[in-house]
């Protein structure tokens, strides 16, 4: 798995949790659209998520949201909410900020766990 780097991020002093990089499949959807896509997670918080995309999404649309950190891992699975739609430019990749907003118990437990365990191998 790549880390990215995710001390370089633009309004990181505006985040309420710290973000650790990632380079996951995340399977999604919004509440209109029944055909899943597939992209890339590239950094996440136990708040929320970026989703690298060409599916740019409506700021305020709910969507649903689906992965697994080993191919025979347990899948992490909620909704979320788009707070942060960024235009792909010729420095940086589009894509979706999302921000958790319905989780199960256990896939919460889950991505507390991935950041913790991914911040503690950054120190």
């Amino acid at each position: 798995m790549q880390d990215h780097d995710t001390s370089e991020l633009k309004n990181s002093e505006k985040r309420k949790y710290p973000r650790v990089g990632l380079d996951l499949l995340v399977q999604f959807r919004s509440e209109n659209v029944q055909d899943f896509f597939q992209d890339y997670g590239r950094n996440m918080s136990i708040g929320g998520m970026f989703i690298e995309t060409e599916q740019l999404r409506e700021l305020g649309d709910e969507i649903f949201f689906q992965f697994s950190v080993e191919a025979v891992g347990p899948m992490i699975e909620g909704y979320g909410k788009v707070v942060r739609r960024q235009e792909p430019t010729e420095d940086a990749p589009g894509g979706v900020g999302i921000e958790f907003s319905n989780l199960s118990a256990a896939s919460k437990k889950l991505i507390e766990y991935i950041v913790a365990t991914r911040l503690r191998q950054k120190t």
